[in-house]
């Protein structure tokens, strides 16, 4: 009896634990891509020729999450930011995720997302791009293809 009751409460315990990490733990699971984001990758004439930056994406298929880190320099303020369904060199398809703008350099934030979203920005990387919008650059001031 002592024992099934020692049990019990060492597994109220964990669990309890376990409640408390909840976003944290989502963070943690998934894979994680680095994309390098460039003016010129917008195409020739559109994004900024001074702009870069990256996004840190932490993407969980089982978990549905998507959470992000994104920094720029050497663009006006943004004012959108998104992943787009689109291939390499071509721009302007479908937003697949809203992003926090870097307004001032640098956003970050969690979303839940489709688990077979997720699932196609793992495998199909190359037809997902990510950009950031300011008003100089209405189309995508910096972009950063996912594959």
């Amino acid at each position: 009896m002592k024992i099934i009751a020692t049990l019990t409460l060492a597994a109220a315990a964990l669990s309890a634990i376990a409640a408390s990490y909840g976003p944290a733990a989502a963070q943690a699971a998934g894979r994680s891509l680095t994309i390098a984001l460039t003016g010129a990758a917008e195409g020739p004439g559109l994004g900024d020729p001074d702009g870069s930056g990256t996004a840190e994406l932490r993407i969980d298929p089982e978990g549905g999450q998507f959470c992000y880190v994104l920094t720029v320099s050497g663009i006006a303020p943004a004012r959108l930011a998104h992943i787009h369904k689109s291939p390499v060199g071509e721009a302007g398809g479908p937003i697949v995720v809203t992003l926090q703008p870097p307004t001032e350099g640098r956003s970050e934030g969690c979303t839940a997302i489709a688990p077979t979203l997720a699932r196609a920005l793992l495998d199909s990387g190359t037809d997902y791009y990510v950009n950031v919008h300011n008003p100089e650059h209405p189309g995508g001031a910096v972009r950063g293809q996912l594959g």
